[in-house]
């Protein structure tokens, strides 16, 4: 194998990977996205649901609940990371440290997506480009993880709040979990 052989195998790697990160950065900002709408789902619909429940002291049924979570949530994920980001705002009170986090996560999504490659260019032509490239898109990664992370504890009061036992609901989400794997692990099947 010739030396120009290996630069063109050590360049397709490096390919591979800025693609490979970039894919990983850009699930960790859909990531933030998810937990917008989940945490926008927390402060209203659950809200509203809690409250009519105790006025009407009758919970809505499973089937009804599930009808009134599935078009929320339909219409949430159609809004842009601005706008969640905005109403999460405007619905709880945003601690500052968190609310940096919010516009650097926003800012940085709409880079990534929009900008990354065009701005990146020149540099993804060379071997030293595309590894600043991929220590760029982990920075991002690290960002988007955190700001996920600092939205969840944002909203680990609003549980009990709601009445429900955080206990009991982290075991809901983890059979949620454990169901859709299943149901993945089943449809792959031959």
């Amino acid at each position: 194998m010739t030396t120009e052989d290996e630069e063109d195998e050590a360049a397709e790697f490096e390919v591979r990977e800025v693609f490979a990160h970039y894919g990983r950065t850009v699930y960790a900002a859909s990531c933030v996205e998810t937990g917008m709408t989940i945490a926008l789902m927390q402060i209203e619909l659950m809200s509203q649901v809690h409250g009519r429940a105790r006025r009407e002291r009758k919970a809505p049924s499973r089937t009804e609940w599930e009808a009134m979570f599935d078009a929320y949530m339909a219409k949430q994920e159609l809004l842009p990371l601005g706008t969640l980001i905005d109403r999460f705002r405007s619905l709880h009170k945003v601690e500052p440290a968190l609310d940096a986090l919010l516009a650097e996560a926003l800012s940085r999504r709409n880079y990534i997506v929009h900008g990354f490659f065009r701005e990146s260019a020149v540099a993804f032509a060379h071997g030293a480009g595309r590894r600043a490239m991929i220590a760029e898109l982990v920075r991002d990664h690290d960002l988007f993880t955190r700001t996920d992370e600092a939205v969840r504890q944002a909203m680990a009061p609003v549980i009990p709040r709601l009445g429900i036992d955080p206990e009991q609901h982290q075991r809901e989400i983890d059979e949620i979990i454990r169901c859709e794997l299943e149901a993945t692990r089943v449809d792959q099947e031959p």
